[in-house]
């Protein structure tokens, strides 16, 4: 009897006891979890990291091309307040060839603002700007702007000159130039090709051996139906540039070379 007492009791004792879980239940189910929690976040993360550097959050992308550093330098010096009108339209020219036309219309009124003298680059910037938006007329007038300041630039420098007892002519502004040649290819657009070629042979009396313009000018002849003319051009050219193509062409298509 007491013996059966005393098993009783221990049956009792283990019975109280915590039983283990069985393997492959609740223990696996949550391990499970932790792993797929792991993966989830991992891809969470590395989708966050793509994005990051497609949109240039972690690592903003560095310029590309050389319009583009052009911009970025030319853009920081003008952000420090630069009042160089070369630096201005350095950094305006850039822009239109990005094609930023926008932020190139912004930039000549902020130039034209901040600038002193040499008014003429900015000027310059401005009719190029016109002709590369198609509008010829407005190149037309912003050209002859561009010129007049570069004259009055040239005289001004002429007077400090003759003050310091320079006797030689100073050298034109480029901008004088760049307008020069803007202004004949936006006329002859317009098909006032008479007024174009005048503005080339004013162009050339300060730059006969421009091969360039001599082309130009020859086919705005052959336009306007002076064939000789043209064909005198071409010639000209090719004494400057042997072999250069355009010129060949431009015989060629007169009928002066088979």
């Amino acid at each position: 009897m007491s013996q059966l007492s005393e098993e009783s009791r221990m049956m009792d004792i283990q019975s109280d006891l915590p039983q283990p879980r069985p393997a492959g239940k609740a223990g696996g189910v949550t391990n499970r979890s932790l792993v797929l929690a792991i993966l989830v976040v991992s891809v969470l993360w590395l989708s966050f990291l793509a994005s990051a550097l497609v949109l240039g959050i972690l690592n903003p992308p560095a310029p590309r091309t050389a319009v583009e550093r052009s911009i970025g330098v030319y853009g920081d010096a003008v952000e420090q307040g630069t009042t160089d009108a070369v630096i201005w339209a350095d950094y305006i020219s850039a822009l239109i060839a990005g094609k930023q036309y926008s932020r190139a219309e912004g930039a000549i009124e902020d130039a034209l603002a901040a600038v002193t003298d040499k008014t003429s680059l900015i000027l310059a910037q401005r009719t190029r700007l016109d002709f590369e938006l198609g509008d010829y007329e407005s190149t037309v007038e912003s050209a002859d702007g561009a010129i007049a300041a570069s004259r009055e630039e040239t005289d001004i420098m002429r007077e400090n000159f003759a003050k310091r007892g320079i006797t030689s002519e100073p050298d034109p502004s480029p901008a004088l130039a760049n307008a020069q040649l803007l202004k004949a290819q936006a006329l002859a657009e317009l098909m006032q090709f008479d007024d174009a070629i005048e503005v080339l042979d004013e162009f050339l009396e300060t730059a006969p051996s421009a091969a360039d313009a001599l082309v130009l000018r020859a086919s705005y002849k052959r336009e306007a139906g002076d064939i000789d003319g043209a064909r005198a051009d071409y010639e000209q050219a090719l004494l400057y540039i042997p072999d250069y193509a355009a010129a060949l062409e431009g015989l060629e298509s007169i009928g002066a070379i088979d």
